[in-house]
């Protein structure tokens, strides 16, 4: 049998029985049963590509399906979404090779006639023709590009019927590699060398990466000389405006991305408050600062929506990266559109965090707010209610953001998408 396929399978089930996170389990997976290169990146790509079409996936097997999808077990439904992915989207990947390898997990993973179930919808997939979408375009959308039905309503409410199919297609796009250049211990320039061909461009500190597989396993990252950072969200530590010696708090830290930029920035010179909620994430942090050789930062089990009375008014600068839907990064993590509901609330938590974390910052010091979300619900209606209560704050231009915040959209920016302001507070 197979040991990716399988491997990717039972990704797959845990994803949809238990609700783990695809990231860190593909992580996860891939260190424990010794998976590397080449088989590394088809176990991803078949994983990732299986949960981002789920939708589109499913109807083609309640098309070609006798039994109803909802008593498919969550084994032989995933064999078969598994198969349809390899068949319609890995072109590398022969049709026989998808059809016999599904087959033969189904004699494992299901029971006696599974798999000839298997076979037969997968075959008649194959030989089905060209796929009829539903009648109705906000339906045809969702299954097309695989967004829940509400959150297509939504992007179709909020940009417009063209403009959502844009940012949902994008949302599809496969997300680039971005690292961080650890300038602490290596320049850009010569990290840009040294990485020769896996190098694909190089944008200030960041460089876009080739066809990588698993950057932990790059030469130079255990020495610290990288990390990962995804576009556009190094602006937020750049827009701080950090200088040596300062104090500054994150309030949202894990897992330490921009903490460790911050630290960075200030040449490892200062104060780094770093806090959040949960002890394991934390331990994140701290374990990012040890690898970049970063000792300024100090960890704080603290709840950003309360206000933490031992720094108020002590911060030259405040970082609050808050939670979100993730609307943004899609791209990267598609398993977000299946654990959001539409009823999810997180703009009450971001406007409590915000009013909370304020209270840390000294007079004339800057206060930046980020979301990995390209909901106004959750960033400008946030921040513009803020500014109404606040009136201490002023919002602060900068470059692409002259009314002091902006978004960026993975359609049109070519990046994930993301909202970041910031403020001064008035001295």
């Amino acid at each position: 049998m197979d040991k990716i396929r399988q491997t990717a399978l039972l990704i797959l089930a845990d994803i949809d029985e238990k609700g783990a996170y695809m990231n860190l389990l593909i992580d996860e997976k891939l260190k424990k049963e010794k998976i590397t290169g080449r088989d590394a990146a088809f176990l991803s790509e078949l994983v990732r590509g299986t949960v981002r079409n789920r939708i589109y996936l499913d109807y083609i097997i309640a098309r070609y399906s006798k039994i109803k999808l909802k008593k498919i077990s969550v084994l032989i439904k995933n064999i078969l979404r598994m198969g349809l992915y390899q068949i319609f989207f890995m072109d590398k990947v022969p049709s026989s090779a998808a059809v016999n390898e599904s087959v033969t997990l189904s004699r494992r993973y299901g029971h006696a006639s599974s798999s000839g179930f298997v076979n037969a919808v997968l075959r008649n997939a194959l030989r089905g023709g060209e796929l009829k979408f539903p009648e109705d375009k906000t339906e045809a959308l969702s299954v097309k590009y695989s967004y829940p039905l509400w959150m297509a309503e939504r992007f179709i409410s909020d940009f417009g019927f063209e403009r959502a199919e844009s940012i949902m297609e994008a949302g599809n796009a496969k997300a680039e590699t971005v690292i961080r250049a650890n300038t602490l211990k290596i320049t850009a320039e010569e990290l840009f060398s040294k990485l020769g061909d896996v190098a694909l461009s190089r944008d200030g500190n960041m460089i876009t990466l080739k066809n990588s597989g698993s950057v932990s396993e790059m030469e130079g990252f255990c020495e610290g000389l990288f990390t990962v950072q995804a576009k556009p969200f190094e602006k937020t530590a750049e827009l701080l405006s950090v200088k040596p010696g300062m104090t500054v708090l994150d309030a949202c830290a894990a897992p330490g991305g921009k903490t460790t930029y911050i630290a960075q920035l200030m040449e490892n010179t200062g104060e780094i408050f770093a806090c959040d909620i949960y002890e394991h994430k934390l331990k994140l942090i701290e374990d990012a600062a040890e690898r970049l050789s970063v000792n300024i930062v100090k960890t704080h089990l603290h709840d950003a929506s309360k206000v933490n009375e031992e720094l108020i008014g002590k911060c030259d600068r405040v970082l609050l990266d808050v939670p979100c839907s993730g609307t943004g990064i899609i791209r990267r993590r598609p398993d977000i559109k299946w654990n959001r509901s539409e009823d999810e609330d997180f703009s009450s938590l971001q406007k409590k965090i915000l009013e909370a974390q304020a209270k840390c910052l000294k007079a004339g010091g800057i206060l930046v707010y980020s979301t990995c979300s390209i909901d106004k619900r959750e960033n400008e209606e946030v921040i513009n209610a803020f500014l109404m209560d606040n009136k201490e704050f002023k919002l602060t231009p900068f470059d692409g953001g002259e009314t002091g915040y902006k978004t960026w959209y993975p359609d049109t920016d070519k990046t994930d998408g993301a909202f970041i302001c910031r403020m001064k507070k008035d001295n």
